[in-house]
């Protein structure tokens, strides 16, 4: 990502204080970003934001020999692939609880209960990422 941020600023013709202050961050930051060391997703949306450009275009995969980005910068850059994540686990949860609650106390179907809540919880959660996604 370091040659990713130096090619873009020289793009730009700015000097390292020039991006520094317009992504208000410290010189420093920058300097240390261009050597290659990893930077936080606040630091990633900030520099996005200054090159006018989308927090994804920082990822891996558009450069070459870069250590991968954190499931955290990855979710918030693909709100999607973190959802489907939840959406694993949810399956795997409740399949696993609606089990253990059919081969133990079949007359009571309890199981419904967390299956109905965390499932709500989900489709709000798309209806916000398809919300974000369209505006």
């Amino acid at each position: 990502m370091g040659s990713q941020i130096r090619a873009l600023r020289l793009e730009r013709a700015w000097s390292q204080e020039q991006l520094a202050e317009i992504a208000g961050l410290s010189v420093r930051t920058i300097q240390r970003l261009e050597q290659g060391q990893p930077a936080s997703l606040d630091t990633i949306k900030a520099l996005a934001a200054s090159f006018d450009l989308p927090a994804s275009h920082f990822h891996p995969d558009n450069s070459e020999g870069e250590p991968p980005m954190s499931t955290a910068i990855i979710a918030a850059t693909n709100p999607w692939s973190g959802f489907k994540q939840q959406l694993a686990v949810y399956v795997v949860v409740n399949g696993g609880l609606a089990a253990l609650n059919l081969l133990n106390q079949p007359s009571h179907l309890w199981f419904v209960y967390p299956l109905a809540g965390w499932g709500l919880a989900l489709v709000l959660k798309a209806i916000r990422i398809k919300a974000a996604s369209a505006g």
